[in-house]
């Protein structure tokens, strides 16, 4: 039996742990604390395949957070959306952009993505 996603879908489900992941972070830094304080976090994200995007993410929000207030446009947010791009990369889809303004999404035939 084969799921079938819309590429909306794959992308909610590629990013969703990287979402939920920075709310955590978001949280526990708002409390004084970082990761050590959420041993089985800490674990389990170390685990996962998204631990260096977790680490990245992580390192961004803190340095926007001290900079808060001196921003000097919404392109110094581009980081996180950079980083949500090479999560779907990671995932198998490819995001580009097209001369006349739409995204064409990649996805390459790998024994990843070919159905069996």
């Amino acid at each position: 039996m084969h799921a079938h996603y819309t590429r909306g879908d794959l992308s909610v489900r590629l990013c969703e742990p990287l979402r939920l992941a920075s709310y955590l972070i978001s949280h526990l830094d708002g409390l004084g604390y970082d990761l050590h304080q959420a041993p089985r976090a800490q674990a389990k994200l170390a685990a996962s395949c998204y631990a260096h995007f977790v680490q990245n993410v992580s390192d961004v929000l803190r340095d926007l957070w001290t900079r808060r207030g001196c921003w000097t446009s919404a392109m110094e947010f581009d980081v996180l959306r950079n980083i949500g791009h090479d999560v779907l990369s990671d995932g198998g889809l490819i995001l580009r952009r097209l001369r006349n303004g739409e995204v064409y999404v990649d996805i390459p035939f790998t024994s990843d993505t070919i159905p069996t």
